[in-house]
């Protein structure tokens, strides 16, 4: 009897309702009637069910009597079994969710009450996992949302436990996947009280994505190059970045492609990077090469003949192997990317240029462009159609070291060797001297203003002839004679002194002002007593002369005395048989313009 009484003290949970009055001990000793000893309840499990009842409950405690009944409220649970007086088990009825009493009450009326200790609690509810999708591998850390979860709820998906499961709140629960075969997988989640819930197909374990390929491999670092990427298991949704930057407008065209609009980057390759929803990603190393546009600054030389065929050098920026090059609309050929701001090609045919010239482009491998510099297509003078070129002397031509000077001035015409008009000077003291890189990089044929003095023994030009001729002079207080025929006072062609004009001798004009300082285009024909004079294409003098002609050709002196030298530079003169078209002019005059980059037209 002791041993009873310290029990029911201990636990203090018995609550006795009715009939709990012991029988006094008999003079034998012997224990009283069981029914005099209150119900006691020491644990019941589980404290959670299903709202539509049939949880298995074991209630455990002492003196329970066969026939007791359990109540969950008002409801009496189903199937109970009492089995040696200190654990019942039964189904529990149905109850809408909320916290319940349990009543257990033995036949003999004593009872016990414990408030609100049974749970009805909705069955788990999955309503959303984030991410859908992960990793064969496992170690994907998932978040299920829904409702009704309870603290060590248990979550499996694929039939794989869900390791460590965090039930953040009722609604919301995280765990990690583990490893498991390619393709979608059940996820269940089982709350303590036996009930679960299952999403169907709810997780898809694939693989990660593989990258094939980039094109165009090539963009510009402004961005905005459309580019197609190739590879396997890409899913909508998926994210590319180049180098670090976003590519925008992502599309899945399939799994295996997908393509996006590149935004700006630093010049340099890249790595591509795709990016599946699941965070699962691919690399493709250097995939990718942010150009800067090109940049045309310069071209050397500025000019060519219409025929192509010039070699020229193009100065700029963000040159590379496989750019094109376009000049006036015409492909440039034999590319050679010397650097990134220096490139080679060789010009091709084309029309005659306009004073303004032509626009260079370059363009790279990935379609960007750069025009800028000025490239002038010339008519050559040999190649003008119905005139014969009687003297043509270049200082280009020679081939001499700086202040060398000058005994022999080849011509450069096509005439025969036999026809070939040199202009000489035998005596040492009256030489003029070579100089180089003068006008336009171009050398020139310098006289002294002393005694320097070339002249051409018979040229066989007639009356009827057209000059040209490109120089200056260097001293203006000089009257200036570049090239004369030995004809007397009747044919003298002048600069006089102290005057911006020229003039052909004995006319009754004279040229409009122009700066005999500077290098200029003269022009002179004449056509019996017809002559004019026209300065960098515009007409200065014209008038009638007298019908003089003379054999020989005076360079760089007044040939009616000993007194009036040329102190300035010649770097061309061409003497046509005949006169020119105004056409015919006009493209020498380009041709003489566009060498010397005179910028005089």
């Amino acid at each position: 009897m002791k041993k009873t009484i310290t029990i029911l003290l201990l636990s203090g949970i018995g609550i006795c309702l009715s009939n709990c009055t012991r029988n006094p001990l008999s003079p034998g000793g012997s224990k009283a009637d069981s029914k005099f000893f209150p119900v006691v309840i020491s644990s019941l499990s589980p404290k959670e069910g299903n709202p539509k009842g049939a949880t298995k409950i074991i209630i455990e405690g002492d003196n329970f009597q066969q026939g007791t009944q359990v109540f969950f409220d008002q409801s009496e649970c189903t199937q109970v079994v009492v089995a040696q007086n200190n654990n019942i088990t039964c189904l529990t009825p149905a109850h809408p969710a909320s916290k319940v009493s349990v009543t257990v009450k033995n036949p003999d009326d004593n009872s016990i009450v414990l408030s609100d200790i049974f749970t009805y609690q909705e069955a788990p509810l999955i309503q959303k996992i984030s991410p859908t999708a992960g990793a064969l591998a496992g170690n994907t850390l998932v978040t299920l949302e829904g409702n009704y979860f309870l603290q060590d709820a248990k979550v499996s998906i694929g039939q794989l436990d869900c390791q460590n499961i965090s039930v953040q709140s009722p609604s919301k629960l995280t765990c990690v996947t583990q490893a498991h075969v390619q393709g979608a997988a059940d996820i269940v989640v089982t709350n303590t009280d036996g009930q679960l819930n299952t999403l169907s197909k709810g997780y898809t374990y694939q693989f990660a994505p593989q990258i094939i390929g980039v094109t165009p491999s090539l963009g510009a670092t402004a961005g905005g190059e459309q580019i197609v990427i190739s590879g396997n298991y890409f899913l909508n949704g998926a994210s590319v970045s180049l180098g670090g930057s976003a590519c925008i407008n992502v599309g899945l065209d399939s799994p295996v492609s997908a393509h996006c609009t590149t935004t700006a980057h630093i010049e340099g390759s890249v790595n591509v990077v795709v990016t599946n929803f699941d965070n699962q990603n691919a690399t493709l190393t250097n995939g990718f090469t942010y150009q800067d546009a090109p940049v045309v600054s310069s071209v050397l030389p500025a000019w060519g003949s219409i025929q192509g065929g010039t070699s020229i050098a193009i100065s700029g920026s963000g040159f590379r192997d496989g750019v094109s090059v376009d000049v006036g609309g015409s492909t440039c050929s034999s590319v050679q990317v010397l650097s990134k701001t220096s490139l080679t090609c060789t010009t091709a045919p084309h029309t005659e240029s306009a004073v303004s010239g032509e626009v260079i482009t370059v363009t790279n491998l990935s379609a960007q462009s750069g025009s800028g510099g000025k490239y002038r297509y010339v008519r050559l003078p040999d190649d003008l159609s119905g005139t014969h070129i009687r003297v043509w002397l270049k200082a280009d031509s020679l081939n001499l070291q700086n202040n060398t000077p000058v005994s022999d001035w080849l011509d450069s015409s096509p005439n025969s060797p036999d026809e070939k008009n040199n202009a000489s000077q035998f005596t040492h003291t009256k030489q003029p001297l070579f100089i180089t890189q003068t006008l336009n990089t171009y050398p020139v044929i310098r006289f002294d203003g002393v005694d320097d003095v070339m002249s051409i023994t018979s040229t066989g030009i007639s009356s009827t002839f057209t000059l040209f001729f490109v120089a200056r002079q260097l001293d203006t207080l000089a009257t200036m004679h570049v090239i004369e025929p030995d004809c007397g006072t009747k044919c003298e062609w002048i600069f006089p002194k102290n005057e911006n004009t020229f003039q052909w001798k004995d006319t009754s004009a004279s040229s409009m002002p122009f700066n005999t300082t500077s290098f200029n285009i003269v022009y002179l024909d004449r056509t019996g007593t017809t002559a004019s004079v026209r300065i960098n294409g515009s007409t200065s003098v014209a008038g009638s002369v007298q019908n003089v002609t003379g054999s020989q050709l005076i360079i760089g002196k007044r040939n009616v005395n000993n007194t009036e030298f040329l102190h300035g530079d010649i770097a061309e003169i061409i003497i046509f048989t005949s006169t020119l078209t105004d056409s015919n002019r006009q493209s020498v005059e380009k041709y003489l313009d566009a060498k010397y980059n005179l910028g005089v037209l």
